[in-house]
């Protein structure tokens, strides 16, 4: 799966396989396709339905605790090639994943609120409560 010089969508399979060292010939792909991504070799997409997947899969499937897969996942995003015009509130929403029990959707919900400044609208007094925490605010000034 070597693929130069190109701008790439791939979907969770490929990064879970990559992640857990999956020793198979797709295991194989998956860490050369990743690695290429890592150096910016190849720009990957990783929609954001396609993270929310990805923790999913992690934590349900594979019983990796939150705390692992916020920073496993937050190195990904840091990867040359990993393109995605959030990753600011992805890497917050990584922080309040590992920090609290909300599912990853409402603490990326969370996040964009208290990046993006913007009033949430919920019926979940978690998500309220974790959403006008100022100790996630200011971790990021």
């Amino acid at each position: 799966m070597t693929i130069k010089n190109k701008s790439v969508l791939f979907d969770t399979s490929i990064i879970v396989r990559y992640l857990i060292g999956e020793e198979s010939p797709e295991g194989q792909q998956a860490i050369n396709f990743l690695d290429q991504v890592q150096s910016g070799i190849v720009k990957g997409h990783l929609l954001e339905c396609v993270f929310t997947e990805i923790i999913f899969v992690l934590s349900k499937f594979y019983e990796v605790p939150r705390s692992e897969i916020s920073k496993t996942l937050s190195g990904l995003l840091q990867y040359k090639g990993i393109v995605n015009d959030h990753k600011a509130v992805l890497l917050k929403a990584l922080e309040i994943y590992s920090n609290t029990k909300l599912h990853i959707v409402d603490c990326i919900l969370a996040a964009r609120t208290q990046l993006l400044n913007l009033e949430l609208i919920t019926f979940n007094k978690e998500l309220q409560k974790i959403a006008a925490l100022s100790e996630f605010k200011d971790s990021e000034k």
